[in-house]
């Protein structure tokens, strides 16, 4: 049953990605990559989210294949332990681009851990 959720959660965020431009919500350098997370409006929000991530060489602003990633989103709380958002990555139909559902389980800032290859970055989402 779980499987059959996660393909149908897949499938709509296909569809939504294909139906409307996505815009920018944060975008970050790390090496000879640009990383930029993107949505249809922009923006994340609190509870369930679909984003893009893409992959771009800095130099050329081509999109390239980076191979298999992780986005781990996480929310540091003073005095308190981080939350842990979820997050599952597919890749797109065009090399360097990657399908992100992420659940952020509450309004404030969130940092997106993303891991390719021998590279690592950081990119600061605000979720309302």
């Amino acid at each position: 049953m779980k499987k059959f959720w996660i393909a149908l959660s897949l499938s709509l965020l296909v569809t939504a990605c294909k139906s409307g431009e996505m815009k920018p919500v944060q975008k970050q350098q790390v090496g000879d990559y640009t990383v930029t997370v993107l949505s249809e409006s922009g923006k994340a929000k609190s509870g369930a989210n679909d984003f893009m991530l893409e992959f771009r060489k800095t130099s050329d602003n081509q999109l390239v294949d980076v191979g298999p990633v992780e986005v781990s989103p996480i929310m540091e709380m003073q005095g308190m332990a981080p939350m842990m958002g979820s997050s599952t990555v597919m890749p797109a139909e065009k090399p360097g681009q990657y399908h992100v559902n992420s659940t952020l389980t509450m309004a404030g800032l969130w940092k997106f851990n993303v891991k390719f290859g021998d590279h690592s970055v950081r990119l600061n989402v605000n979720a309302e």
